[in-house]
């Protein structure tokens, strides 16, 4: 069975009575269904004292298309964005320090929480459970300017900068380096296996990576994705595919950092998972489409098209769409530590 039950947290479960480390444990329960990269799920939490931690879980890294990290870090980001808002609802005071003990070992993060403030009920918690990645074809409605207004206005982060293009003929010429990034993975046998070790049926023990249903597949051929996606060179497929899901959406959006950094990095995931909680609040869907951003050459050509001077970091369309179907999670007791 596909492990959906973590999707279930229920707000009213929280453990006022209990002692400080369950109701921090308990805040992990939202960390969890941050989106991740191919689902990966590249995360490990501890609880000591009113100290909270999220590691970097290598062993479920993605050397081909993440061989330094960026996109784990990035996912790593998104889970500490979900546990900040958790936090902040329930009635947690937080600090959060970036890499404590350096890039090279211990935590990327760890957030000291103390209870006493009061608890924010208009904050985005109650997106968490509903914000689903939908990788499905959007409707052609265009987004309401005062909602795209809202969506740049929720930065916080000084060293990052969002863009959102909704032109028809920038929006082709994006579309043309994500064609072209399709091109350059889908060609490669590396990527292609490493993409199948990540593909999931519909059915079974299911826990992690994509089930077929992200895609629309159906039963049966989801029992096969994986091993058709290993042997055969679908790039013309892919490619097709993207061009129509790029004209049919009807904004595409990039993330920009000033630096390349793994605190960047961190820092993008959390303003990329703050986006994608308005997005779902104000009925808005959204799914990475991050293709050239994985090839350098090619992220070049696309802050050049934009004009800007940073680096891209993420990129992602929005529109309208019946709501997506949750994915597997781990459950909490296999990423504690």
């Amino acid at each position: 069975m596909v492990h959906l039950a973590p999707w279930n947290v229920a707000e009213s479960n929280f453990p006022h009575e209990s002692e400080l480390e369950q109701q921090l444990t308990f805040l992990l329960k939202y960390a969890i269904l941050a989106p991740s990269s191919h689902n990966s799920q590249p995360w490990k939490f501890s609880v000591e004292s009113n100290d909270l931690a999220i590691f970097p879980d290598f062993s479920r890294s993605l050397p081909v298309v993440d061989p330094y990290h960026r996109e784990l870090f990035i996912s790593l980001g998104c889970a500490l964005e979900n546990l900040l808002v958790a936090a902040d609802h329930f009635g947690f005071k937080t600090a959060v320090d970036y890499l404590p003990e350096g890039e090279e070992a211990g935590p990327a993060a760890r957030v000291s929480c103390k209870p006493g403030k009061e608890p924010f009920s208009r904050s985005l918690f109650h997106s968490i459970p509903r914000r689903h990645t939908n990788r499905l074809r959007y409707g052609p409605i265009s987004i309401e300017k005062e909602l795209l207004d809202q969506l740049i206005d929720c930065r916080r982060e000084n060293d990052l900068m969002l863009e959102i293009v909704v032109g028809q003929e920038l929006k082709s010429q994006v579309g043309e380096l994500i064609i072209q990034a399709d091109q350059k993975q889908f060609s490669n046998k590396g990527f292609r296996e490493e993409l199948a070790e990540w593909l999931r049926p519909n059915i079974g023990k299911v826990v992690d990576g994509l089930p077929g249903y992200t895609q629309g597949v159906s039963t049966l051929p989801s029992l096969f994705s994986s091993m058709f996606v290993r042997g055969l060179n679908i790039a013309k497929g892919q490619m097709n595919k993207d061009r129509k899901l790029v004209d049919n959406s009807p904004a595409l959006t990039v993330i920009f950092s000033k630096e390349n950094d793994t605190e960047s990095w961190l820092k993008v995931g959390q303003f990329y998972e703050r986006l994608a909680l308005l997005a779902t609040n104000i009925g808005i869907v959204q799914a990475p489409m991050n293709q050239p951003v994985e090839i350098p050459e090619l992220a070049d050509e696309l802050a050049d098209l934009l004009g800007r001077k940073g680096r891209p970091q993420m990129l992602f369309r929005m529109g309208h769409a019946k709501p997506a179907q949750p994915i597997p999670r781990r459950p909490l007791e296999e990423v504690l530590i």
